[in-house]
């Protein structure tokens, strides 16, 4: 056992011969051999050491004061190999590690570094011409190089602990650099050498990660010249596909570059980005890989001048959880704005394309510029937001409808929206209406949303229209809207609002204003008025007018059931109520004028005077004028509701009518039981 202040060691052998000269103390030729066991130094311990080396006399001459140093060895050509096993150190740790290698002015080889460490082995050679002080190297590997992270410098450290795997990859490479000159004794290394690295190599991996996004395979060719990194053909392989890349950046001006071709899930590159970052990514689902080609080129560690130009074809994927069966488009990124060029979206046989969508990252926006489809709307509208998918959910198409769109689509704030529509659809609904086709124009500006130029066919007439919603109310919207239908056929009319059949006919042509109303309380909200002109008309199926049909055909036959040929009337909204002071029915034979109101719940509080034989071919007025007391029996008061009215006369008793209503008058004659009881009917013999 040995023990300096340098180290210790046991079961030391050692073999030295040398030959001198009679004048020179240096040996002109020797051999060596050294061995030992549980070497122990400041820097670690082996188990074993052997170390052989032999020495020789070398006439080399050529050599001047640039050498430094190196010009104590130049008289000898040196040959050595050394073996340890069992190194341990607090920055390394390896089961074996020979070396073996030569010095003959002016070239130091390292004929064979190899070792056994970490799960794998490296193996290299080097040599180092000391006139042009140009250093050579190659080598491969296939340890596990984070646990040598030790040995690394900080941004060394940084860069590899980008990457992880189960397997330690293999690698491989050569290069060349140069020097310092050797009588530099304080060397700018980065400013000096870096510029003369000369490095080539490839790497290949499994069932690794690069910033916790796992790969299958990853496989490149790189190269180093000129302060730049080349790394031609990437490529990464997952379960679902693959993508292949080409690498370059600059060290002396940290540019960057990437081409990029991929068939992979964008979902499993959410690491890469922070939570709110990946917030619009995460709005897109993905039942197969989107196939991207495109380029990413900027400045490390500067955001700002991140560029990115690339071509998209995704098929069957849904945004906001809105199917889609392909999309197409070019991608622009600079500056936090996104451009999406020419994008094509197809919804089985439905269309849509546009000229550009700009997205304002910092903005939280998007603009549209020539959007065009012929689609369903509201898949459209729930994908661009909950809220504008609110607004539109109650106004349906049945068919593909034909839209432009132009505008700012917002993606938080409503209040930034700018967004219009053209639209032109068929089989459209909205509350209880049903129409085969409508036309018109929707503006969403802030918190309003404006339909106008509304151009629809109404129930085999035409309605034109206009409406306004405000939003800023909250819950709900204000709204006001205006409407006229002309001709519209009044028993397809009715079958729609009241969901029965009917036996009315005639056609109906109306004003309706509403100018104040609210979504959240509309039936006693709606403010407005209007004026409604009826024509060819058989209206007796409805309650309130019907009541007078058995009175007049007591009178004639066929007069109560008699075809109207002209009604109308105006009207006045305030808080729900509808009131009308003129609204007259002209039959053939009779008229009708009512005066009162109704509400949105139907109920209604009118007078109604019926004048039997009035529009009688040229006789009516002068029998109506003769049967002017008379009529005082036609004279009622409505109440009720409009489905259920309840008439009573006002200035004749109740049972003088008897003979037009019989039971009606007997049965409202008698008084009401306070405790009616059930009575089980007897069984029919």
């Amino acid at each position: 056992f040995a023990q300096t202040k340098w180290g210790g060691a046991t079961n030391i052998q050692l073999h030295v011969q040398s030959l001198h000269s009679l004048t020179n103390l240096l040996p002109l030729s020797g051999s060596g051999e050294l061995r030992l066991a549980d070497a122990t130094t400041d820097w670690g311990r082996a188990q074993q050491l052997q170390l052989a080396a032999t020495l020789a006399h070398s006439t080399n001459t050529l050599m001047d004061s640039s050498w430094a140093w190196w010009t104590n060895f130049a008289p000898f050509a040196l040959n050595w190999d050394c073996r340890v096993s069992g190194v341990q150190s607090p920055k390394l740790q390896a089961d074996e590690v020979f070396c073996a290698g030569q010095w003959l002015a002016p070239e130091l080889k390292i004929d064979k570094l190899s070792a056994k460490l970490y799960r794998g082995t490296l193996d290299a050679k080097a040599s180092l011409d000391v006139a042009s002080r140009e250093f050579s190297f190659s080598g491969a590997s296939d340890f596990d190089a984070q646990k040598i992270t030790p040995l690394l410098t900080p941004g060394a450290r940084k860069w590899l602990s980008n990457y992880s795997w189960k397997t330690p990859p293999s690698a491989s490479a050569e290069g060349t650099l140069v020097l310092p000159a050797w009588t530099n004794r304080q060397p700018d290394w980065r400013a000096e050498v870096q510029p003369t690295l000369r490095l080539s190599g490839q790497v290949h991996a499994t069932d690794c990660a690069f910033r916790n996004v796992p790969v299958s395979t990853a496989d490149t060719h790189f190269t180093y010249t000129n302060m730049v990194w080349r790394l031609p053909d990437i490529t990464l392989t997952r379960p679902e596909g693959r993508m292949t890349l080409f690498h370059e950046s600059n060290d002396r001006t940290k540019d960057y570059y990437f081409k990029i071709n991929s068939a992979i899930d964008p979902g499993a590159l959410r690491p890469l980005f922070q939570s709110n970052q990946w917030h619009a990514v995460e709005l897109v689902t993905f039942s197969q890989p989107p196939a991207i080609s495109g380029e990413i080129w900027g400045r490390w560690h500067d955001n700002e001048r991140l560029n990115a130009r690339a071509h998209v074809a995704i098929t069957n994927f849904a945004l906001r959880g809105q199917t889609a069966s392909r999309l197409e488009a070019t991608l622009e990124y600079t500056n936090k704005f996104l451009k999406v060029i020419e994008p094509r979206c197809y919804r089985g046989t439905q269309e849509m394309s546009a000229a550009s969508v700009l997205i304002d990252f910092a903005g939280q926006r998007a603009f549209l510029t020539n959007g065009f489809g012929v689609v369903d709307p509201l898949p459209i509208a729930r994908a661009i937001g909950p809220k504008i998918g609110r607004h539109i959910e109650p106004y349906r198409f049945y068919e593909p409808v034909a839209i432009h769109a132009e505008g700012v689509i917002p993606f938080r704030d409503e209040k930034v929206a700018d967004l219009h529509f053209i639209v032109d659809g068929h089989s459209f609904e909205w509350w209880k209406f049903r129409v085969g086709h409508v036309s018109g124009k929707i503006d969403w500006v802030g918190q309003q949303l404006n339909l106008r130029d509304i151009v629809a066919d109404f129930y085999r007439g035409t309605a034109v229209g206009a409406a306004e919603f405000d939003f800023k109310a909250k819950p709900g919207a204000e709204f006001s809207f205006n409407l006229v239908a002309t001709d519209a056929d009044i028993h397809l009319l009715a079958a729609d609002l009241t969901g029965k059949t009917n036996k009315l006919e005639g056609r109906l042509t109306t004003r309706l204003d509403i100018t104040r109303c609210y979504t959240t309380n509309w039936q006693n909200s709606v403010q407005g008025n209007g004026r409604a002109n009826l024509r060819d008309g058989l209206i007796w199926d409805i309650p309130i007018f019907g009541i007078f049909s058995p009175v007049l055909d007591t009178i004639m036959p066929g007069l109560g059931n008699s075809r109207a040929r002209e009604g109308s009337a105006t009207f006045s909204i305030k808080n729900g109520v509808a009131r009308s002071n003129d609204l007259e029915i002209q039959t053939m034979m009779a008229r009708l004028q009512y005066h009162g109101t109704i509400d949105l719940q139907g109920n209604v509080n009118a007078y109604v005077e019926a004048e039997p034989l009035r529009n009688t071919w040229v006789v009516g007025p002068v029998i109506s004028l003769a049967l002017w007391p008379v009529s005082k029996a036609f004279e009622y008061k409505i109440s009720g509701t409009l489905h259920k009215p309840e008439s009573e006369p006002l200035f004749i008793p109740k049972f003088m009518f008897m003979p037009f209503h019989p039971v009606k008058t007997i049965k409202d004659l008698l008084p009401e039981d306070s405790n009616p009881q059930t009575e089980t009917p007897s069984e029919s013999p």
